[in-house]
């Protein structure tokens, strides 16, 4: 038992706590997302504390601030009682998440939260779970509106262009689920694809109908620093178009997502940082501005 009295101060991975009493029965830290459950004798002393009502050990991971909410979300993934390895208890998010995404291997499940943080569950082997954590340098998020016009008449006509914001979930992983319906037709969308052949499967078959690079073309070692935005017409069904998003590494990948988010011209007219005058773009650079070519091949 602890007995900390409650004039005391602790401090705990999502920030300081103070102020309990006898009837408390979890505290959170201001600010902190994460509640810790208490036992508190009848003296206010704290005797116990675990993190969000669990009486095992665990993995905390907490997040860097969220954009527009500012707050610091965390991952909590329980251990077995002894700390030595991870049970099959479904881990926790305290922010918005996919939840449990499944793929066509057994045992295996994705999720992505709010932030942007990719987990990779593998429960094979039915002993030890293994959990992988993708964790985004910066808040990922989509930038993705609906172009319309609007005229405003009275004496004289303005036309300008509004941006509807598109509030339903249609970002999707590539998982082979969701893949099988896009070869199979049943998805007829444009689509924006992040990722090589390497690591996106979609983009993969794109590359086995020699539309785009293969996994081999980049990694032959002529494509170092490199990214590349490239789009695609007639890409799964005829008529729609993939727009492929991909670098090297992760880095570059991020280069060219940036390039596309700051291209062209905006609904205001205003330019952007980047012109996109091809099908094909070459993004090159470690830092912005980055330098953007057009590719012919």
């Amino acid at each position: 038992n602890l007995n900390i009295p409650n004039t005391s101060t602790i401090i705990l991975p999502t920030g300081e706590a103070t102020g309990w009493t006898n009837t408390s029965s979890s505290i959170t830290p201001t600010g902190s997302q994460v509640t810790y459950s208490v036992d508190v004798d009848a003296s206010g002393n704290l005797q116990n504390i675990t993190v969000q009502g669990t009486s095992t050990p665990g993995v905390l991971i907490v997040e860097e601030k969220d954009n527009p909410n500012s707050k610091e979300n965390a991952i909590y993934i329980v251990t077995s009682s002894d700390g030595t390895y991870i049970t099959h208890t479904n881990i926790t998010f305290t922010g918005a998440d996919t939840g449990a995404v499944s793929t066509e291997t057994d045992n295996v499940e994705h999720y992505v939260d709010y932030y942007g943080t990719f987990v990779v569950k593998d429960a094979t082997d039915s002993h030890h779970t293994i959990y992988t954590l993708y964790y985004p340098d910066e808040q990922m998020y989509a930038l993705v509106g609906a172009g319309s016009k609007v005229t405003v008449g009275g004496g004289t006509e303005t036309t300008y262009e509004q941006v509807v914001p598109v509030t339903d979930n249609i970002a999707k992983l590539a998982t082979d689920a969701f893949r099988t319906k896009v070869i199979n037709g049943e998805i007829k969308k444009n689509l924006i694809l992040v990722g090589g052949p390497c690591a996106n499967n979609l983009v993969a078959v794109l590359a086995n109908e020699n539309k785009t690079l293969s996994c081999s073309d980049w990694l032959d070692g002529t494509h170092t620093g490199e990214a590349r935005i490239q789009l695609i017409n007639d890409a799964f069904t005829t008529g729609k178009v993939a727009l492929v998003v991909a670098g090297l590494n992760a880095e570059n990948t991020q280069a060219a997502c940036t390039v596309l988010q700051r291209a062209n011209t905006y609904a205001d007219g205003t330019k952007g940082d980047y012109q996109l005058t091809g099908n094909l773009m070459k993004v090159t650079g470690t830092a912005a501005p980055y330098e953007v070519t057009e590719v012919t091949e």
